[in-house]
């Protein structure tokens, strides 16, 4: 599938070997250093309701990479904690990570703000029908279900399906349902966008996946908002407006700039 890098005049800079500490992928425009988070438009297409994904993790791999919200430029790094570089350590007898995973340009989960979810499950032991949660503070995730690995670092124009609403120790992590778009799809400006075109099973094991992928480090289960449902489209899209206006709201005008 094509990236679209070249399309937005950006080119991108591998440094270091993956795998080892200090490998980064950086981006670069007009000789200038840009920022993925910041500089990729979130659009692709506002007619058609297109974004632009930036594509961290490929499908059936393991290492936890993500764009470093703390950097100036904010490379793509691999995650690290307490002097290790992490890796999922959930299904590895089954190939990795299930799905493409990344983020959306220019969207940010707001931690300063608190949101009161519909819930209706037990946590702690208690059930409670409604959850209070703050954003996350990073940008909002993409989880991208073509059956094919993307390449990491790479840009993608994608078409939404829905949201999954899942709470990470008292956090909202808003996981987004994605596919790319064909050049075909694209061309036609019409398809689908429908959260049941997505087979059940596959939707399934996304929820299996991020319910369960910290235990195998000892972490207990993660929740979900919406009685562990997908919420559709139009609220996709609504959250994503959010996360947007959040970030063009609270980030200051220098770093956007970056």
């Amino acid at each position: 599938m094509t990236s679209q890098l070249g399309k937005l005049g950006i080119t991108k800079i591998i440094e270091g070997t993956l795998g080892a500490r200090g490998f980064k992928i950086k981006y670069k425009s007009q000789q200038c250093l840009i920022s993925p988070w910041h500089n990729i438009p979130l659009r692709a297409s506002e007619k058609l309701n297109l974004y632009h994904y930036l594509n961290e993790i490929p499908l059936g791999t393991l290492k936890k990479m993500e764009v470093n919200t703390k950097e100036e430029h904010n490379p793509i790094i691999q995650d690290e904690k307490k002097g290790k570089l992490r890796e999922f350590t959930y299904r590895v007898d089954k190939g990795g990570i299930p799905f493409n995973y990344g983020m959306l340009p220019q969207t940010w989960e707001d931690p300063h703000k608190i949101i009161h979810v519909p819930f209706g499950g037990v946590k702690d032991g208690i059930y409670q029908p409604t959850i209070a949660v703050k954003g996350d503070g990073d940008p909002i995730d993409i989880v991208e279900v073509s059956d094919y690995a993307l390449e990491m670092g790479e840009v993608y124009t994608v078409k939404i399906f829905g949201i999954l609403g899942m709470i990470d120790e008292g956090e909202m992590d808003w996981k987004v349902l994605a596919k790319v778009v064909t050049p075909e799809e694209e061309q036609a400006s019409h398809f689908s966008q429908d959260i049941y075109d997505i087979p059940k099973g596959k939707l399934r094991d996304i929820i299996d996946w991020f319910r369960m992928y910290k235990t195998t480090d000892g972490k207990p289960e993660n929740h979900f908002a919406f009685q562990d449902s997908f919420l559709d489209r139009s609220y996709a899209t609504h959250i994503i407006e959010q996360t947007h206006k959040h970030w063009s709201e609270r980030l200051p005008s220098d770093v956007k700039a970056q």
